[in-house]
């Protein structure tokens, strides 16, 4: 056999053997990953403690995390970012007095 068709073989074999490899860890790195969520228990609710004087408007799921909306005594929006698995706070923002009255007309 031609020598350049020996090295024709040995790359075919190699080429098909890093195919196959390469197949097997894309699914195993995909099956890792879709079950590397930890599912959150409807049957024990996690307590979110709401800022003192606040009142919830609006709650909007945002994958594992949820939004709340809050307002205040004056009518001013809060917006209050919180993991849904474990109710902790992730993120809290005030949006000025006009952003209400922007969001209300």
């Amino acid at each position: 056999m031609e020598d350049w068709l020996r090295w024709v073989k040995v790359f075919v074999v190699v080429a098909g053997v890093l195919i196959i490899l390469g197949t097997g860890t894309l699914v195993a790195l995909l099956v890792a990953r879709g079950t590397g969520r930890p599912t959150i228990a409807l049957d024990s609710p996690r307590p979110v403690a709401l800022p003192a004087g606040l009142r919830l408007v609006a709650a909007t799921p945002a994958g594992d995390r949820i939004l709340l909306e809050l307002r205040d005594e004056a009518g001013r929006p809060h917006l209050l970012l919180v993991d849904a698995a474990s109710g902790e706070p992730l993120g809290y923002l005030v949006l000025p007095a006009t952003a209400a009255a922007d969001a209300d007309g």
